[in-house]
This record gives C-alpha cells, structure tokens and sequence, in this order.
C-alpha cells in the first residue's frame, strides 16, 4: 500500500508540484511485482495517457490485459473503454460494452457511468447506425446512483431534465444537489438554471443562481463569468452595468480555450451590439474599448479613485465609447465619494437634483448592489 500511495503522490503532488511520471511507474511495479495486480489499470494509463512521453495504446492494452486475466475490473472496465475508442485496438462498440459489462457485474460503479456513456453513445464516434439507448443508460445510472455513485445520479436527473429518463422529481434534485455539494461543477450549473428557471425551490436565501455562478468563477470556469456577463448586459435579475458586463466578457475570453487571444473582440463586440450604445465601427475599436475597460476595472478593484472619476465623466459626457447617462453618471460619482474622491459628492449632489425619485431609487439600488463596493470581485475571482 505504501508503495501505491507514494506513486499516487507523485502523479499528483499537492501545491501544484512536478508530476514525476517515471517514478510513478517505477514504484507501480514494484508493487505490481509484489502481487498488486490492481496497478495495471494505472500502469496502462500512464501508457496510454502519455504521461511516459508520447502516447502509448499498444503497450497500455499490454498492462490492462495483464490485469484482465486475473479479473480486475479496472482493467475490464479499460479494456472496454479501448475497444469502444479504437485506441490501440480496432473499435468494436459491442465488445467495448461486454467488457465494461464485467465490471459492472463485480460491482465497479466507475463501471456503470462508463457504460451508462456508451450506451447513450457520448464521446464515441458511430461507425454504423447505433442510435443511443437511452433507457439501458438510465438503469446503468440509476444503480450506480443508489449504490452511492454522485456522477451516476447527476447524469440520470440530467437525462429526467432532458426528458430522456424517468424518474420522481425529487429524487432528481436530490442527486444534482448532492453533487452540487461536493463542487461538482456540472451540478452546480443545473441547479442555478433550475433555480432560473424557478423549476426548483433554493434551500436557502442564499443559494440564488447569481451565488452559483460567482462561485463557479473562483473556480476560474468561464462558463460562470459569462453567464453573469449576460445577466448583467441585460439586467436579468441584478442592476444592468454594461461596464461590469464588459469586465466579465473580458474575464471569460481570458479562460476560453484559446487564452482570450481571439475571443475577446469577438465576445466583446457581442457585448456592445445592442441598444444601449452605438456599436464601433470594427474590431479593432471593439477591442480597444474592452481592453481599456480591464483596466478600468483593475484600477476599481484595487480603489483607484481617479478611475472612478473618470468612469463617471464619460457616463456624464457620453464619451470612450460609455452611453450619456446622469443616472450611471451619478452612480459612480457616489461611489467615489463614498471613497472619499475630491469633488466626487459636489457633482453627485448636481445630479441628484435633475433626477427623478423613480431614478434615484433605481441608483440607490444600483450603490447597493455594485459588485465593487461589495468587494464581489476580489473574493470571487
């Protein structure tokens, strides 16, 4: 055990330390060596995942096919997984099922949601006319979930929201709730739609979908900040803020999967089409005002009062691209003087006599639930 326990360490050392692979596989076979034949499932995918270099399927099925004949279901189950894949070995979907089908038998529940995969056919290619079976996928689900499995009762209330599955409304919640948590992120976006949605009831006040989705960006998921990015363009359930809107779209093409090099004009001209503000005359204008607005709001985070003041004159004067507004004008210059920004009150009290008390009260609201002033940003990035 102590040798396993050390190679696990080395492949996932904690901190964020350096995987040591070649180590890793050295104390695997010791211990293989020694009896362990539940380690060939790992040898294999160190193989087959290319953690010893380039990927290696030939020398995987090798090691899986070692544990195979002493019945380890592990490496049942990996045998299935090549076979359903084509790694390695010529992809035959029904021998890919017979194999996971043993480790579904001794009981492996990774075993059920793999299966439970492939019979809905996710992540393989087709190259016949399978269609999915939808029904043989959910009674996987179903006895991997009431044998304890999270993944496996996520997927099945997934496949009831989907209308693909049948099952009691709360049991569904039940398994997206008890996988939302242990922070898995795929629940955790169900349930702040099914909040949305009103489909389902929070438990709390304080489990709204506004919550989720800035605790899914402490995670760094993009997802989360463009979600809220959208609520805040639209003012779906929160203040509208172009700004903020702007800053989140901005945060989200920084963690897509091309680092934000490509999407941010693309996200951001997304963004500014609309109503509120003449659209740029191109790209590079889009992409300039987005940039400029990262900024802004770094400097905001981190209390820069001339920033602030100067948020508040383009709000004033329509300008760098912001729509004339008095009412955003004023926001921001009561923000700032709340910071204790010179000259910030004299002109939020100038405003505050040519707006109308609908505004005002709609601005009150505004200084109250302004991300900045809450610190929103710096705890949930």
């Amino acid at each position: 055990d102590a040798q396993i326990q050390l190679a696990h360490f080395l492949l996932d050392p904690p901190g964020g330390g350096t995987i040591e692979s070649e180590n890793a596989l050295y104390w695997y076979k010791k211990a293989f060596a020694q009896g362990r034949i539940d380690v060939c499932s790992n040898i294999g995918w160190l193989h087959a995942d290319g953690y010893l270099g380039n990927q290696d399927s030939e020398e995987a099925i090798h090691w899986f096919q070692k544990g195979v004949e002493k019945g380890d279901s592990y490496c049942e189950l990996s045998m299935g997984w090549m076979y359903s894949h084509g790694r390695g070995i010529k992809q035959n979907l029904e021998e890919g099922k017979k194999w996971m089908r043993r480790a579904v038998d001794k009981g492996n529940l990774g075993a059920h949601f793999e299966l439970g995969k492939l019979y809905e056919l996710r992540g393989v290619s087709t190259p016949g006319n399978e269609r999915p079976d939808f029904a043989a996928a959910a009674a996987l689900y179903r006895k991997g979930a009431e044998a304890g499995d999270i993944n496996c009762g996520l997927r099945l209330a997934q496949l009831y929201y989907e209308h693909r599955a049948e099952a009691k409304p709360e049991e569904a919640i039940a398994w997206v709730r008890r996988a939302a948590d242990k922070d898995n992120k795929d629940a955790l976006i169900l349930l702040a739609n099914l909040y949305a949605k009103s489909q389902v009831e929070p438990r709390h006040p304080g489990e709204t979908p506004l919550e989720i989705y800035w605790k899914l960006t402490r995670w760094g998921y993009a997802g989360g900040y463009l979600e809220l990015a959208r609520r805040y363009r639209n003012g779906d359930g929160v203040p509208k803020d172009l700004i903020l809107a702007t800053y989140l779209y901005l945060e989200a093409a920084s963690r897509s999967d091309d680092g934000g090099s490509t999407a941010d004009a693309f996200i951001v001209f997304q963004l500014l089409d609309n109503e509120d503000r003449p659209r740029p005359q191109n790209d590079k204008a889009t992409t300039e005002f987005a940039r400029e607005v990262a900024v802004f709001m770094r400097a905001v985070e981190k209390g820069d009062q001339a920033t602030q003041l100067e948020i508040a004159r383009r709000y004033l004067n329509g300008e760098g691209g912001l729509p004339r507004s008095e009412l955003e004008a004023y926001v921001w210059f009561s923000f700032a003087a709340a910071q204790g920004a010179q000259g910030a009150g004299e002109q939020a009290a100038k405003l505050r006599g040519q707006l109308t008390e609908t505004q005002l009260s709609d601005a009150k609201r505004r200084l109250e639930s302004l991300p900045f002033r809450q610190g929103w940003l710096r705890q949930n990035r």
